[in-house]
């Protein structure tokens, strides 16, 4: 039998439909039944048996099996030993031509069930693996299902006709990584990161109509005022069916907002065929980070008069767009202040793991995360999905190493198989606002080998869901395919003002200033004319000699002592910390130029990647006495709110002495920023003093004063 990868299913039961155990079925036989599905949980205590090598032999071993819960708590089975995730610390087998390990590297899993004596009457039985991997093999009651490499995805079979009333032996041959490697040919097979080895995610038997809704793809346009459902109607019977489909819409509280009726329309036997339930419908309520609203849509499937399958499928109508060099949510302005997180795939205890993660930095400071290196943990997309946190999830494939050009006809239709899937089993989920294609995999490179590569993936993506812009995490624009351009760590080669003095590091400010708006430009790795949204995926992450590090931090780049108890670049680093200074100023630049996407890879970003800041933009600290000075600061406002009578309070102190204050009007709707010059007025004075500028962002609300933000600094 062949294998195939369906989209998650979300919801068993549909609303309007009478629950119950459907006929046939008892519920001691642990299945549970919902209007017209039903489904059994295959979960709990299976058996397991490690094997010499990498090849099953079935039967398996009648001896040497031990007990093992599935699915995994931490998604690894403990009889498959573990190998370095991405091969770039030790032996890399590509590379070596040969294994380390000489055992350890695969197991049979066993679990055996038992079904009622009658099964039910027209029903397709599926069995459903959440997620398993490396490479694995299937056999039910004797008969081989198929062997999967979609390591990364579920995997569904067919099996109505092998199942059994009675007890039944399902029994699965899963491989270490070693499993997807070709030594031979030095590639892997296909995309893997994100995955531990073994059944990581519930194991069930769905029990679905012959005559059923596959798939349920829900599109929203607030610019058309549009709602479109295309719905996938599945025939695994064996007659031709005259079918009608019906889409009502729910709103959060469950009230039914929206209704289409679909035309009538022929399924053929063994067929898949989309029908589209259309209108022009603008929900009430919009997601975003501000409302995470989520509707319900249902699509009951009728043949003769009666209702034969009904499915629900969540969504949230919003539309996230790409204006000229800017992203839109809903029509408004949107900067990704973005975080990247690697949290693995599809285990139990990362459901509450990535809740909590995503719960915690929703506006603290993020309003995204981006899903790194194929970690699309399916717990946190459904936090962020209802908590308000636009996600970023980045495909399983990366790194053109592992994945030459040259052996493309051993990898890449599973790669297309697994980006297919990936994409229709998160293309309803509001926080999804876009697709990250790989990471640092083309980046500069030219070779048209790979850029067809890349065209063939991207075709493939935009086919599966033309809604959702795609970018690619450090590898520039894929030659102007992608509409976005993504670059990591720019600062280690741009800016100009460095190169003309020997053994230099970083000049700040000037070197921070590197953007251009118009022209080429240059960083490391990258070439680009900024024509679209320019991502700043990973920056910040400077290394170099203490030499070059000095040109911006001073002195302090040389207390040991002080270096010795604290990481540069950490979180938890000290106020008078020039690294992370540096790093806020870059930022400031960055949010002033306009760019799109802001990803930091150090420092406590609460501190300087707040949505509403009032930040300067110069840098010089004397003032004269007896004049009045200028200090330009620009007011950020990159939030989904507007604010009432915003002014900025400014005031100067010496000793704690008020020698100069004043109040200016400003104006920052959502979505925009506004510079804005505060004239400073300097008292006369008898020698060089210092004092304290300071300049707070604050609006009126409910019959008093707010402050948003504020900042100090030292002037003289």
């Amino acid at each position: 039998m062949k294998t195939k990868t369906y989209g998650r299913t979300v919801a068993l039961a549909c609303l309007g439909l009478t629950l119950g155990l459907a006929p046939n079925l008892a519920a001691d036989d642990g299945i549970v039944a919902a209007g017209t599905r039903a489904v059994k949980s295959l979960n709990g205590v299976w058996d397991v048996c490690p094997i010499e090598g990498l090849e099953f032999s079935y039967p398996p071993p009648g001896e040497g099996w031990s007990q093992e819960q599935v699915p995994a708590q931490d998604g690894h089975t403990p009889t498959i030993k573990s190998i370095p995730y991405m091969m770039v610390h030790g032996a890399d087998p590509l590379k070596t031509g040969n294994f380390s390990e000489k055992d350890g590297m695969a197991t049979w899993f066993r679990h055996r069930f038992q079904l009622p004596d009658k099964l039910p009457a027209g029903k397709r039985v599926v069995l459903h693996f959440g997620g398993m991997a490396y490479r694995s093999e299937t056999w039910l009651n004797g008969k081989k299902l198929g062997t999967s490499y979609q390591c990364a995805l579920p995997i569904d079979y067919d099996v109505t006709d092998a199942v059994k009333s009675g007890q039944n032996e399902l029994l699965v041959g899963l491989t270490g990584l070693q499993g997807i490697m070709d030594l031979k040919n030095k590639t892997m097979l296909t995309p893997a990161y994100g995955a531990n080895a073994g059944i990581r995610d519930g194991v069930e038997l769905r029990f679905v109509p012959e005559l059923h809704v596959e798939d349920i793809f829900v599109k929203t346009s607030v610019n058309n005022r549009k709602l479109e459902a295309v719905v996938g109607i599945a025939n695994s019977g064996g007659a031709t069916r005259k079918v009608q489909a019906s889409l009502t819409v729910f709103d959060p509280d469950g009230v039914p907002v929206c209704a289409v009726e679909g035309a009538a329309a022929v399924s053929k036997p063994g067929e898949t065929a989309e029908m589209v339930l259309a209108k022009s419908w603008l929900a009430e309520r919009l997601w975003s980070p501000s409302d995470p609203a989520i509707y319900t849509a249902k699509v009951e499937l009728k043949s003769g008069g009666q209702v034969v399958d009904c499915r629900e499928q969540t969504f949230g109508y919003r539309e996230f767009e790409i204006r000229g060099r800017d992203f839109y949510l809903n029509g408004v302005r949107t900067v990704l202040f973005r975080n990247s997180l690697l949290t693995s795939l599809g285990t139990p205890a990362a459901a509450a793991n990535g809740f909590a993660e995503v719960r915690n930095s929703v506006d603290n400071p993020y309003n995204c995360i981006r899903l790194h290196l194929g970690f699309n943990n399916r717990h946190l997309l459904d936090a962020a999905d209802r908590v308000g946190m636009m996600t970023i999830p980045e495909a399983s494939w990366n790194h053109i190493n592992k994945f030459p050009s040259a052996k493309r006809d051993l990898w890449l239709p599973n790669t297309l198989a697994y980006f297919r899937g990936w994409i229709k089993e998160n293309r309803n989920r509001p926080s999804v606002i876009m697709w990250s294609l790989a990471n640092e995999t083309y980046w500069d490179h030219r070779d048209p080998a790979e850029l067809a590569i890349a065209k063939e993936i991207l075709a493939l993506v935009r086919e599966m869901d033309p809604t959702r812009p795609q970018q690619g995490d450090g590898e520039v624009s894929w030659n102007g395919m992608l509409p976005t351009t993504n670059i990591h760590y720019p600062e280690g080669t741009a800016g100009t003002v460095r190169l003309d003095f020997p053994n230099a590091g970083l000049v700040v400010p000037n070197d921070l200033h590197w953007l251009k708006t118009e022209g080429l430009n240059k960083s490391w790795r990258a070439e680009f004319a900024w024509d679209r949204p320019l991502m700043l995926g990973e920056y910040w992450h400077h290394g170099g000699d203490i030499l070059a590090t000095s040109s911006y931090m001073g002195d302090t780049a040389f207390d040991w002592e002080k270096w010795r108890l604290q990481k540069v670049a950490d979180p938890s680093y000290s106020p008078d910390n020039r690294y992370i200074e540096t790093l806020q100023k870059a930022t400031d630049w960055y949010r002033k130029m306009g760019v799109a996407c802001l990803n930091p890879w150090a420092g406590d970003r609460k501190l300087f990647m707040k949505a509403v800041d009032v930040r300067p933009l110069d840098f010089h600290p004397n003032f004269q006495g007896g004049q009045t000075g200028a200090r330009k600061v620009i007011v950020f406002n990159d939030s989904f709110q507007n604010y009432d009578n915003l002014h900025l309070q400014c005031d100067l102190k010496m000793a704690d002495i008020t020698v100069w204050q004043d109040e200016i009007k400003t104006h920052a709707p959502k979505g925009t920023h506004r510079e804005v010059e505060v004239p400073v007025a300097c008292p006369v004075v008898s020698q060089p003093t210092e004092a304290t500028l300071t300049v707070r962002l604050r609006y009126w609300r409910g019959g008093g004063w707010r402050e948003l933000s504020r900042y100090d600094e030292t002037v003289y």
